[in-house]
């Protein structure tokens, strides 16, 4: 087994390669680290991006070519080169402030690298369809609000399973970016007390043949 000691409250992570990059906050701020893990017996961090200010931790990243996808705990989702991991530049940043209620959250991104689109789960907005083709200049195609907060999704072709906060899960079709519509949903409960039901919250959500977990 190995440790691997970023220096920060590690949120969400993806591995690329030998490359591993690593999402998060110090309590403060909100960073992203890059480490070699090409021998896991001496990892080094080859690359730190700070981003600073309130609920700017990383809740969700994902990777696409030379770019890192920063989902924060505000909101905001920012495009991250990181083609040279010693000096990572922002490209662009995209926002939506979701619905009076529900605050901006990025809690769950999945990308699409054959269409170039990233799929982005927000607690406030519910799900968003993100142009990616060119980083510099992301676009929101569209926004799907479940009713509730959306934690995570899966892609399967053009059908985007998603994990929604409210108990449950349900399924879109994104065959057109720019028109999400629903396919189905289903709502699920893990108990009742007097006469409430108090709902299932999957935080994740996996696809592998004809099941869902």
């Amino acid at each position: 087994m190995t440790t691997i000691d970023v220096s920060i409250d590690a949120i969400d992570l993806v591995v690329d390669g030998t490359t591993l990059y690593v999402g998060g906050g110090d309590g403060t701020d909100g960073y992203l680290k890059i480490v070699n893990i090409s021998d896991l017996q001496n990892t080094s961090i080859i690359g730190s991006h700070r981003i600073t200010g309130f609920a700017k931790a990383a809740t969700s990243i994902g990777k696409l070519d030379d770019h890192v996808y920063y989902g924060s705990a505000g909101g905001t989702l920012y495009a991250l080169n990181v083609s040279n991991p010693s000096s990572i530049t922002e490209s662009d940043t995209v926002f939506s402030a979701g619905v009076p209620g529900h605050e901006p959250w990025g809690l769950g991104i999945t990308i699409d690298s054959t269409n170039s689109m990233l799929y982005y789960s927000d607690w406030g907005a519910g799900l968003l369809s993100v142009d990616i083709i060119s980083p510099a200049s992301m676009t929101i195609d569209d926004e799907y609000y479940t009713g509730d907060g959306v934690y995570d999704s899966y892609l399967v072709g053009t059908t985007l399973y998603f994990a929604n906060s409210w108990g449950g899960y349900g399924t879109l079709n994104v065959s057109d970016s720019a028109n999400l519509t629903l396919i189905g949903s289903l709502e699920t409960y893990d108990i009742t007390i007097n006469d409430f039901d108090y709902p299932a919250s999957p935080h994740g959500i996996v696809v592998v043949g004809d099941y869902t977990y």
